[in-house]
């Protein structure tokens, strides 16, 4: 049997500098792309993208992924929403879910605390959840 697979990560998005996030934050970034670079197809980005994994894998307790992400960022708040108001940058809390279909497969639950939605509401940071199904 397969198991449920989750990734939880923060997600900057918009007119800015990427590096000025990342000496700010003091964090290194899973993915980084400064508006106006070309990928491998040669198209141009036309936003900077600045990402940062909590984490990533079979989930095991997706509360605890999502308080992973409150303890990492909760001392940051205030660089956080320098950098949000200072670029207008659009800042997103992301959960991906990726469950098996087995009929047999308990699935994961989502919930976020009253102390993370103040959290995310401090630093204007939304929630984007995406689900995918797929076959054991």
């Amino acid at each position: 049997m397969k198991n449920h697979i989750s990734r939880v990560y923060l997600s900057l998005r918009g007119d800015f500098p990427p590096e000025c996030v990342t000496k700010s934050l003091k964090l290194k970034p899973s993915k980084c792309i400064e508006k106006g670079a070309s990928n491998a197809a040669n198209r141009v980005s036309k936003i900077s993208i600045w990402n940062y994994d909590v984490a990533e894998g079979e989930i095991i307790d997706l509360y605890e992924t999502i308080d992973k992400f409150y303890s990492t960022f909760k001392f940051l708040d205030d660089e956080l929403l320098f950098l949000i108001n200072k670029y207008s940058i659009e800042s997103r809390l992301v959960v991906v879910l990726k469950m098996v279909t087995e009929s047999n497969a308990s699935l994961p639950a989502l919930g976020l605390t009253t102390q993370l939605i103040s959290f995310l509401n401090t630093i204007n940071t939304s929630v984007d959840v995406d689900m995918y199904l797929y076959e054991d």
